[in-house]
């Protein structure tokens, strides 16, 4: 019999989602089918689906919508299946066969939580109506935990053929062809090996006004022709427009926010430097929803459409997970931060993931820790990198007096690199009033 739970809105699109992908394209998804189980589906009638769609697959029969229509009809006939419901399935436009298998992960976890909650509340009950036997009773819990498997379409990468990816990166590294993203900063990308690495996940944390977003904002100016998303939950898009002409042009912001740019000659730089934006191949999404099941969306659309890029998410301090249950904040951030490092491996893109920094680096002193990540959780053992932003304050009083008073010393602490070394601080310039970071030398900007 079907599990009987009750599903969420959510678990109901994911279970007809997946569905649905298997209908309009079965041939793609030959290798999650053997995978499924009619016990598996709450709802009744995809529960029914996925029976016929495993007879046929088992048959002599194609696995083709045609032959599991013609199964289906019986019970099309006999009033078990809605076939209007089956023909929505089929002809959705809105689901590709390409998503099954991030359906099929999302729905093994929905059925897996569904079904630690049904063995949950059964040992409750008997522990309610036990007469004190509480530890044969943990046993069986156990055992039924212990016995219970989720399936699984992840299969094994023989030997020769992880070798040969790491000698077609080592090939491409020697030759200089491997696509990296240059920060413009020539000691950091050195430190990085020419710069951020597609394919991987990283978090910049740093205290408010540290210069985080400015920072990603001039990673933005220096690779214009990069496929860019960013998603900007701190800043309106009116702002951050603002915020990258300042960059682009080397402008004081506040020329821009009272307007005193456009009155003098300034002008003519300004409509030129809007029309070298313009260039840019970045998407801004102001305020989204802030659920990854809507980010994961939004980026799979983009990066199939535009090719692999940067994918920056301002911050991560400001995503929920409101149709999920966690015990602390601390769980929901690691949740987030497991869907963004598997977004960054699937998608084949850098993704930048901006947080903030707790109080207690500010009175420790000196370069703060990746435990000083707000809500951390176990940010800094899922991301790949982890830099860490901070003003050097002990560098700031040997700055040039000639060098403008707005432009500090700041330092990036690199506390984590998987594929490099960490444990050390790249020195820059950061020029606040144009969100502007420089080389060290550049005391002049």
């Amino acid at each position: 019999m079907p599990n009987s739970t009750p599903l969420s809105q959510l678990e109901t699109e994911i279970e007809e989602g997946l569905i649905a992908c298997i209908l309009r394209a079965p041939e793609k998804c030959l290798d999650i089918i053997p995978l499924l189980s009619p016990d598996q589906f709450a709802t009744p009638s995809l529960s029914l689906v996925v029976k016929t769609i495993l007879e046929v697959h088992a048959g002599s029969e194609p696995v083709q919508w045609v032959v599991i229509a013609s199964h289906l009809a019986k019970h099309v006939a006999t009033g078990e299946l809605d076939i209007n419901f089956l023909k929505a399935l089929q002809s959705d436009v809105s689901i590709r066969a390409d998503y099954a298998r991030e359906f099929f992960n999302l729905h093994v976890e929905a059925f897996t939580k569904r079904k630690v909650m049904e063995v949950s509340n059964k040992f409750i009950a008997e522990a309610a109506a036990s007469n004190g036997n509480f530890q044969g009773l943990l046993e069986d819990f156990k055992t039924h935990l212990a016995g219970f498997k989720t399936p699984t379409n992840e299969e094994g990468i023989p030997i020769n053929e992880v070798l040969t990816l790491a000698w077609n990166e080592i090939e491409e590294a020697a030759s200089g062809t491997r696509k990296v993203i240059p920060t413009g900063i020539p000691k950091l990308d050195e430190a990085l090996t020419r710069g951020l690495r597609y394919g991987e996940s990283v978090v910049i944390g740093g205290r408010p006004g540290s210069g985080k977003t400015s920072f990603m904002l001039n990673v933005v100016n220096h690779n214009p022709s990069v496929p860019i998303l960013f998603f900007s939950f701190e800043t309106g898009p009116a702002q951050l427009g603002k915020m990258l002409m300042s960059v682009r042009g080397k402008i004081s912001a506040r020329y821009l926010l009272d307007g005193s740019i456009m009155k003098s000659l300034d002008r003519d730089r300004m409509v030129v430097i809007t029309a070298e934006l313009q260039e840019t191949n970045l998407h801004v999404l102001p305020s989204p929803s802030t659920g990854m099941d809507f980010i994961e969306a939004q980026a799979r659309k983009f990066f199939e459409q535009h090719g692999p890029g940067l994918m920056v998410i301002d911050t991560i301090n400001r995503i929920y997970e409101k149709s999920r249950k966690f015990e602390s904040r601390q769980k929901e951030l690691s949740y987030v931060m497991n869907r963004i490092d598997l977004l960054a491996e699937k998608l084949g893109i850098c993704l930048v993931t901006i947080a903030q920094l707790n109080r207690e680096s500010e009175k420790r002193g000196g370069h703060p820790r990746i435990s000083d990540l707000r809500d951390c959780g176990e940010l800094e053992e899922i991301a790949d990198n982890v830099f860490l932003l901070y003003d050097d304050e002990s560098k700031a009083e040997g700055q040039s007096a000639t060098a403008n008073p707005s432009t500090v010393p700041v330092s990036l602490f690199i506390g984590k690199q998987r594929l490099g070394p960490a444990g050390f601080a790249v020195e820059m310039m950061f020029r606040k009033d144009a969100f502007s970071f420089f080389p060290k030398e550049t005391y002049y900007a």
